[in-house]
């Protein structure tokens, strides 16, 4: 799916941008908790296929809200997420969600040069640091779905609405 993805990932990077001054920072978590809270409460409600067994992805709207809060900023309003919640809908948003701590490690580099750290302001990034088992896991879930069940187009259009929902939560929220 990383090339099914790929243009909107990249508009996303962008948008987000270098985060080199707490104005950027504080912004990017505002548009973040916006677009997580709005998805995981759409994962939180789906009936997950047997093959997923416990497996799900791990939530981060609560962290960011104590994020938000040491930054002295009140959680911001989230627009619905909505899609079908079948297999392949959910592997595609999954992987953007669960693919998002591999970015954070990056972005963690950045708050902690702008003084936040996994006790004040970047308890979100923090707790993404060790979600490379979750990467992999995913990974392997989604190659045990049978060819036949799994709609890969259908997946990547999943994908990329929780990029395009995340661009628009991000744009929403940007601190001028």
């Amino acid at each position: 799916m990383r090339d099914e993805t790929q243009a909107a990932h990249a508009q996303l990077d962008q948008l987000v941008g270098d985060l080199d001054s707490v104005e950027d920072y504080r912004g990017y978590v505002m548009g973040l908790y916006a677009h997580r809270v709005a998805v995981e409460a759409w994962l939180d409600a789906a009936l997950w296929p047997d093959i997923y067994g416990s497996w799900r992805p791990k939530g981060l709207a609560g962290l960011l809200e104590a994020d938000l809060a040491d930054l002295g900023d009140a959680p911001p309003a989230a627009a619905p997420f909505d899609m079908s919640k079948d297999i392949a809908t959910l592997s595609g948003v999954s992987y953007v969600v669960v693919g998002s701590a591999l970015g954070a490690r990056l972005i963690f580099r950045k708050a902690l040069a702008l003084g936040f750290d996994s006790s004040r302001g970047a308890r979100h990034l923090a707790s993404q640091q060790d979600q490379l088992q979750d990467w992999r896991r995913l990974l392997a879930l989604m190659e045990c779905i049978d060819s036949e069940e799994f709609d890969r187009p259908r997946a990547a259009e999943a994908a990329n609405a929780v990029f395009n929902q995340a661009l628009l939560a991000m744009s929403a929220n940007r601190v001028d």
